[in-house]
């Protein structure tokens, strides 16, 4: 100890000696009595390197012999590294002096320090010990330990002894795990002390105060011992590496967790552990096994319940179920009275749950409480609408009081109207039942029922969290809650169960099991096809069935439920989210995920009381013949649609769909891990935790240290009158044009959503670009021969001073001390005011260096020639800048003495846009963003449509019965829509009118308005390349064409509006839409279109006009095929008759138009107008006439089409010609491959490319001829 203590103090005090010296000063002193240590020691060459090491194994080899020593019968002394058998003369301190030979130092010398003394008593019994395992031939084994003083150290101290061969510890709070055992411990002094005695050996573990926690095997507990030892010598037999510097001694374990021991008393004391920790840690005994066993079973239920359910003698008491404290912490519950019920089925109490989302696989999205007041006998019937509580009313009176012989006199329900209706009150009212209704808003008066709920609900949440079950499997949980509390003891009514109480049947507790657990189903012979196949199927527990006669498993190999009294169960072990979702490639349900909703039938009586042995079967009286063959209930194919929403989606569903119907596919596991890959993280923990966790540390120490660059805030503590709103990380992988990882972003983000007007911002509109100022700079680029070049404003927020004061909280992972804000000198991400101030520093800056924006479009700015400087105009969208000029090089170095840019020179990705450049002009596209959406939703290899929208339908309103499909696909409908509303507004106008149908049905879409939508997808997997072409026109005149479908939307029955503003051959801007108002004739319905073209043209000329651009933007020739509507604007004699004066206004707008020479109206049949396919559903050869009008093509066929082209209107070339029709072997999503009525579609099954021949002349004169008439 001398020793130790001399070489950690010349640590401290910095003087650097080898240690490879000390260690063999140490040799050649031992070695001089004992040679035979000399081969000992040589052997381990790690141990002569360090000191302290060597120390250890003298020691422990001194405390191996004496033990050897005691057990052969040999008189017992002091263990000391010593091998004599000679007593050492006791040296003690006298005459107020210290004595330096004495065996303690002078920091505890009792002469010099008197009040020591008492402090030493208690802890005489601190020993380190050198423990034995259990004697094989008696049972017991003797530890032996030193009787030490220890002066500093408390109970809860935990000391590193460095002759210590064992770990020990005072209080099985340390422990995790134990196992009895009877070890005594022998004092330094050599005798057994009677009060030292190790009762229990396991596992213990230290949580320190960074939350690591260090485990110690093989330690004792010994409850008499002044304080807690952990054995130096253990810690070198787990290769622990062990450094001691400057007063420190730190310790590393299994090369990860590091443990700092304070040298600086003498004492090795860990330090650094947290004092009130081990609760959680509380050793678990089989006692408390056994109890946590029961209450699993038994849905969680109170202690007091598992108690009086079993007879066994297990305790009372039970530590603190996290799976309780998640699924049932409420508030304080109100107090009720209730008139007493005499009698069972006297007094039922009624309430209905829901709608719950998702809806079960049965399509039940509410469940019906039926609760008898005398017995509290609970009833579940599941519903998928609130109308069937009705019946589910009627069944249960005929059930129940058959069963028990009493009528039902009185029924409690809230005011609902599935209970207040005339169908139940006159059944009620005919059979003399009494209903009373509580009054709106006060549960309270139907408190039985309401506290029902709340214990299913309660159980069945503990149920799902307990078995990591997907959400649609609520129902079975339901079901199972319902089951296993009619089986438990009602505290409040004899201790006898509302079962026994209600139907006279005792149940057996023994037959319960918990929610979810592992299965093993005993095959029937007639299953085994060969001699040596298993003979068990693997599942899933997944309730009971009605009579309790049987379990209800879940078959994993064939997705089925079966019925099976021949079923072993391993309890502590629950494989769903293993065997049904490991499979795809996806995460488990989240704790957060909606509570799910099940089918099943209505809880019935149970037939018989049953009995189950050891073995976990059911009983052998019960089996009968029908017993060989389960029942099982078939869940139909996983779907292969793979849309992701916030959730994972299961791979098990259950629907009305024809399995027969649905091609298997073999790529379910492939899309699910290009999902995983291109989902970019949610939050700090996710990206800590997913396998590019690396990049996302690197990408948020980038983030914080851009930050602390531009000083965007000050850290301070904060003060009562701060209002901080939260912040939080977002990480995006940006994706090059090749959809490969080019970057990973990090970014701290305001949750903007917690501001408050008047308090943390005032103003927040910031005006963004519109893609047709972008279109038309491109088109004049292409016809001016100037260069499109493109650059990036790093950290734009970043450089913009805020005028508002904004406090933030810390985002996660970002280390502080306690109680830290930012105070926001500059905007961030999430601000609502972060856009304002970017465009204000943006256009300021720009108005400095010459530039104006326009009015038209303030996001387009432009400045003359000036100065040797050229003309030039940028288009800004937040912080991408694309400019348009002849040399753009000039601007890019005005920017640079601004800002932090990065110049990415000619313009090849903007936008999600690729812009390639032909021998003739561009090419923009978004073959790359449709492919990624593609995978994203498992359409990738699905069979190409040829037209976005079926010709001979109209998509309506959704019935219930539609929507409830859809909501149990858990698919976001509004991405979907919204991933294709990105592409018809950017590049792709022949798909805007099935985009604006299917928006029309956000609120509350169907299934089939998902068909709908991923027709579309199909149609795009065939055009990928499809987009627009510019190139130099020989004339830059402006014209138009509009057109009408007169009460197209068969729901509202308004018109649709679709028009296409062109210059030369190139598309400048489109719409298609529905009409605010109803429209009374076909010539109102075209004036309505006229008059929204004529404002489009109004704001692109006037932004023509600001920007100086070369174009003629007067008598706009505008097409129209209906001559009434041409003749009621170029009417000079107002018709304010009764057909008319309802469109007064735009009538006279449209006239204005006219008068101002700023369009002129022509005449164009049908069959030539070019927004004919903006507003009805058409065919393929529609498709094709129309888009070959407006240049919109791909790459391969665009410049054969620009040389052969004669007529100046914009083209768009058919995607047809370039359809895919090879079928895929199988892979396509069941959607897709059916119709409303589950056949395949006969316009969408994939048909080769027609030729342009007699057939495809045949189609088109038809419809030609259609539309004409």
């Amino acid at each position: 100890m001398k020793l130790e203590a001399a070489l950690a103090e010349i640590s401290t005090i910095g003087v650097n000696v080898m240690q490879e010296l000390v260690s063999v000063t140490i040799m050649e002193k031992i070695t001089e009595k004992r040679p035979a240590l000399m081969e000992r020691l040589l052997g381990d060459i790690d141990t002569l390197k360090n000191p302290f090491l060597l120390i250890a194994k003298l020691r422990q080899i001194a405390n191996h012999d004496q033990v050897k020593k005691i057990k052969d019968g040999g008189h017992s002394t002091a263990l000391a590294t010593s091998t004599s058998n000679k007593k050492r003369p006791y040296v003690s301190c006298k005459g107020g002096k210290h004595n330096p030979d004495a065996p303690h130092d002078e920091s505890r010398c009792w002469t010099l320090h008197p009040e020591l003394r008492n402090t030493n008593k208690k802890a005489a019994n601190y020993a380190t010990t050198t423990a034995q395992s259990r004697d094989a031939a008696d049972g017991q084994a003797e530890q032996y330990a030193y009787n030490t003083s220890c002066t500093s150290s408390g109970k809860e101290s935990v000391i590193l002894d460095s002759g210590a061969s064992q770990h020990m510890f005072n209080s099985l709070k340390y422990f995790v795990d134990s196992e009895p055992t009877v070890i005594y411990i022998v004092t330094g002094s050599g005798r057994e002390n009677a009060s030292l005695m190790a009762t229990r050996k396991g596992t213990a573990r230290l949580m320190m105060r960074d939350n690591t926690i260090i485990t110690l095997t093989d330690s004792l507990y010994v409850p008499n011992l002044a304080t807690n030892l952990v054995s130096f010598a253990q810690l070198i037999k787990e290769k622990a590496d062990i450094v001691a510097e400057s007063g420190m001694m730190m310790i590393t374990l299994n090369g990860c967790h590091t443990v700092c021991v304070d040298t600086s008393k003498n004492l090795f004391e860990l330090v650094g552990l947290k004092t009130e920790h081990h609760t959680a840690l509380t050793v678990t005994t089989r006692t408390e096994n056994v109890f946590n066993k029961w209450h699993k079973r038994m849905g969680h239920a109170s202690a007091a319940r598992v108690q009086a359910a079993i007879d066994e003698n297990i305790p009372k008491s039970m530590t603190t179920c996290d799976t309780c404290q998640r699924g049932k912490m409420t508030k304080l519950p109100f107090k009720g009275y209730f008139n007493p019920a005499e009698k069972s089925m006297d007094i039922i109490h009624g309430d209905l749950v829901g709608p719950i989302s998702p809806a079960t696989n049965g399509g039940a999205r509410y469940f019906l409480t039926l609760v008898d007041q005398h017995t509290g006998f609970i009833n579940i019937n599941l519903l998928a609408e609130k109308a069937d509580a009705t019946k589910a009313i009627v069944e249960y009176r005929t059930y129940f009081e058959k069963q028990t012989g009493n009528p039902i006199k009185k029924i409690v329900t809230d005011g609902g109207g599935e209970f207040c209706n005339k169908v139940l009150g006159d059944i009620l009212k005919e059979a003399g039942i009494q209903h009373n209704v509580s009054p709106p808003y006060t549960p309270q008066h139907n408190g039985i029922a309401e506290r029902a709920n709340r214990t299913i609900i309660e159980m069945t949440r503990c149920l799902m969290l307990q078995a990591n079950m997907a959400a649609k499997w609520w129902g079975e949980a339901v079901v199972t809650a319902a089951s296993t509390t009619n089986c438990l003891p009602s505290l409040a009514k004899s201790r006898a169960s509302p079962l026994q109480l209600l139907l006279k049947i005792k149940p057996n507790p023994h037959a319960l099991r918990p929610f979810g657990c592992r299965a093993w189903a005993l095959k029937p012979k007639v299953n085994r096809e060969e001699k040596f196949d298993s003979i068990a199927w693997d599942g899933t527990f997944v309730g009971y069935t009605n009579d309790m006669s049987s379990y209800r498993i879940f078959r994993h190999v064939d997705q089925k439920i079966i019925h099976t009294r021949q079923v072993q169960f391993d309890e502590s072990v629950f494989p769903h989210c293993k065997a049904l979702c490991k499979s795809l490639g996806v995460a488990p349900r989240r704790e957060d995920d909606s509570l799910p909703i099940f089918q099943s039938d209505s809880i019935l009586p149970y037939d018989e009381e049953e009995q189950v042995d050891s073995s976990h079967n059911l009983p052998e009286e019960q089996q009968g013949e029908n017993s060989q063959e389960p029942s099982s209930e078939e869940l139909p194919s996983g779907r292969r649609w793979v849309y992701v929403q916030d959730f994972q989606p299961e791979k098990h569903i259950e629907s009305n769909i024809n399995a027969q119907n649905i091609i298997q596919g073999g790529r379910t596991r492939r899309q699910a891990c290009f999902m995983t890959s291109i989902i970019d993280p949610k939050s700090h923990n996710m990206a800590m935790s997913s396998p590019e966790r690396q990049h996302w540390i690197e990408a948020e120490l980038k983030e914080v240290n851009n930050m602390r660059k531009h000083q965007v805030w000050i850290e301070r503590l904060r003060v009562p009158a701060d209002r901080p709103i939260a912040s939080t990380w977002a990480y995006r992988r940006k994706l090059g044009p090749d959809n490969q990882v080019v970057e990973y972003k990090a970014r701290i983000c305001a949750q903007g959503f917690r501001q408050t007007y008047g308090v943390n911002f005032e103003l927040k509109y910031a005006p963004t670009g519109k893609a047709a100022s972008l279109r038309l700079l491109l088109s004049f680029a292409v016809n001016s021969s100037l260069q499109i070049h493109q650059l990036d404003v790093r950290s734009a927020f970043l450089t913009c001073p805020l005028q508002d004061t904004v406090t933030l909280l810390p985002p996660q992972g970002y280390r502080c001390p306690n109680g830290t804000v930012f105070e926001l000198r500059k905007a961030i991400y999430g601000l609502k005011q972060a856009l304002l101030v970017w465009y204000k520093r943006l256009s300021e800056f720009l108005e400095t260096i010459g530039f104006r924006a326009s009015t038209s479009d303030p996001c387009v700015f432009s400045r003359p020639e000036l100065q040797g400087k050229p003309a030039t105009w940028i288009y800004a969208h937040v912080d991408d800048l694309v400019i348009i000029s002849s040399d753009p090089l000039v601007l890019k170095t005005e920017f640079e003495h601004e800002f932090n840019i990065k110049y990415l020179g000619a313009a090849e990705f903007l936008l999600g846009m690729n812009i390639n450049r032909t021998a003739t002009g561009l090419h923009v596209h978004q073959m790359q963003y449709i492919e990624r959406k593609l995978i994203e939703y498992g359409l990738d290899q699905s069979p190409p449509a040829s037209c976005p929208l079926n010709p001979k339908g109209h998509l309506k309103k959704a019935t219930e019965a539609e929507r409830c499909e859809l909501v149990n696909l858990g698919i976001n409908y509004r991405a979907i829509v919204g991933s294709l509303n990105y592409l018809s507004v950017l590049t792709r106008p022949d798909i805007s009118h099935a985009v604006s149908v299917l928006s029309q049905h956000l609120e509350a879409p169907g299934i089939q308005h998902l068909r709908a939508a991923e027709q579309v997808f199909r149609y795009l997997s065939g055009t990928k390349q499809v987009g627009l072409v510019f190139t130099k026109a020989p004339s830059l005149a402006i014209s138009a064409y509009v057109d009408s479908d007169w009460g197209n939307c068969p729901d509202t029955r308004r018109s649709a509006t679709g028009f296409v503003i062109l210059t030369g051959d190139q598309v400048l801007s489109w719409k298609a839409t529905r009409q605010a108002t109803v429209s009374l004739s076909s010539t109102e319905a075209e004036y309505k279109a006229l008059s929204d073209l004529g404002r489009e043209i109004t704001w692109l000329t006037n932004l023509i006009s600001e920007l100086s651009l070369n174009y003629s933007p007067s008598n706009i020739p505008v097409n129209v095929d209906n001559q009434g509507a041409i003749d009621l604007a170029r009417s000079e004699i107002s018709q304010n008759g009764f057909r008319t004066k309802h469109m007064d206004i735009r009538l006279h707008f449209v006239r204005e138009l006219i008068t101002s020479k700023l369009i002129k109206l022509r005449y164009v049949r049908t069959d030539r107008n070019c927004a004919d396919f903006l507003t009805k559903p058409t065919g393929r050869a529609t498709i094709r006439r129309s888009l070959s009008a407006i240049n919109v093509t791909a790459p391969e066929t665009s410049a054969s089409r620009l040389r052969t082209q004669s007529n100046p209107a914009c083209q768009i070339i058919s995607p047809v010609t370039d359809l895919a029709v090879k079928r895929s072997r199988g892979n396509t999503s069941y959607l897709a491959r059916q119709d409303a009525t589950g056949n395949q579609s006969a316009r969408e099954r994939p048909q080769a490319s027609l030729p342009t021949g007699s057939r495809g002349k045949t189609k088109a004169s038809k419809e030609s001829r259609r539309h004409s008439s």
